[in-house]
């Protein structure tokens, strides 16, 4: 299987020292870790966009830089985006180069996050554009829409909180965390917490925009979502370490978990157990209230892509191409074996009824049952672009 791990350089008109030196350091990491090539060409993003499906509507990126819908019950392409000659308001071609972030669907809106800096709202029905909002960097870790704003974390290190109707600003200027995002950003009970690569996490007031309490500094970048559950913010960093923190005060750390590689992907809570991956192939159950291992299970390749919980089967995407369904208690295997799938995983899986889809970095699309994993017939979106 050819080995591609591509780390996105987010294009910002002004990099600081710090989020430069980040980038250098996690392009030469990743390369020691063996996950990249010596012909990965850092200058042309592929993008790991996992698919969603909404009302019968599968929305993916079978095609570098195509955004696709796709109608499962019609069996049919309904359409693809850009489209040919589609144009920005100033009358520029659109070319949104790569998408790393799972597209979301909000009443008659699709909201995507592109390479090329732009937020854009499109048309469910049709693919237009409703309207676009352009950053100074890429957009590397999606958005978050939340009633009527939709908040988005830019490689220009900065928040944005912007009107889901038209794209205007929300907040009199937006939030400068200081260094590059390359997260999405979680909201719980008016905050939010948004993540950067120079390993800070950021607390906001969601209405204003103003900054809320202290901050947390890691070791390491922290390149994935914070996840807020009782009481506790957790986030995984680069540092190889899974923070606990304190929702009051973020300086203040509860607990901290540590694996034998980085944590880049967004951990799970279920009840009192965080699932976390790690780079290091392996899968771990976390007491949520102290910190401490229930278990691991060793999957022989790095995770990046966010487990899930379903019909009481944990579903676990390894970045080497394998699907794994888990027993949330022990960690054993819950299926016969491992679904092998023709390339790398990156994305995150999501769940429709009773099976489980994902999405490899060609952009196939995959689907096997939740209870066994079993195949489940996907149509093959690729041929359709």
């Amino acid at each position: 299987m050819t080995n591609h791990f591509h780390i996105p350089l987010p294009s910002t008109q002004q990099r600081s020292y710090s989020s430069f030196r980040w980038l250098s350091f996690l392009i030469l990491a990743v390369a020691i870790l063996g996950l990249t090539t010596a012909c990965t060409q850092l200058a042309s993003p592929e993008g790991w966009a996992g698919p969603v499906v909404a009302n019968n509507v599968v929305f993916s990126v079978p095609e570098k830089g195509k955004l696709t819908a796709f109608d499962l019950s019609q069996n049919r392409l309904l359409w693809q985006f850009p489209a040919d000659g589609q144009k920005h308001r100033d009358n520029d071609d659109v070319k949104i180069e790569a998408v790393y972030t799972t597209p979301v669907v909000s009443q008659q809106t699709v909201y995507v996050g592109g390479y090329d800096g732009y937020v854009y709202a499109l048309d469910i029905t049709n693919g237009t554009i409703r309207w676009e909002f352009k950053t100074d960097g890429s957009i590397i870790g999606g958005v978050l829409v939340e009633r009527d704003t939709v908040y988005v974390g830019s490689a220009d290190g900065n928040v944005y909180a912007l009107s889901a109707a038209d794209g205007t600003s929300r907040w009199s200027a937006p939030f400068d965390t200081g260094g590059e995002i390359w997260s999405r950003p979680t909201l719980a009970e008016g905050t939010l917490y948004v993540t950067s690569i120079d390993g800070t996490v950021h607390a906001i007031n969601a209405e204003t925009g103003a900054r809320v309490g202290s901050s947390f500094s890691a070791k390491a970048g922290i390149a994935s979502p914070a996840v807020v559950a009782q009481g506790k913010v957790l986030v995984g960093s680069l540092d190889s370490k899974l923070y606990a923190l304190d929702p009051t005060n973020l300086s203040n750390v509860l607990w901290q978990f540590s694996a034998d590689n980085w944590f880049w992907t967004e951990p799970l809570v279920d009840r009192n157990v965080v699932y976390a991956g790690s780079l290091d192939g392996k899968m771990y159950a976390i007491d949520l209230n102290n910190g401490s291992e229930l278990w691991n299970r060793d999957l022989g390749g790095p995770i990046r892509a966010k487990p899930i919980l379903s019909q009481g089967v944990l579903v676990v995407a390894s970045k080497s191409g394998e699907i794994w369904g888990l027993n949330p208690q022990s960690g054993d295997p819950a299926w016969p074996a491992p679904v092998p799938l023709a390339d790398d995983v990156l994305a995150d899986p999501f769940v429709v009824g009773e099976n489980v889809y994902i999405s490899d970095t060609n952009g196939s699309l995959y689907g096997v049952k939740i209870t066994d994993g079993s195949p489940v017939a996907v149509p093959d979106l690729k041929a359709l672009v």
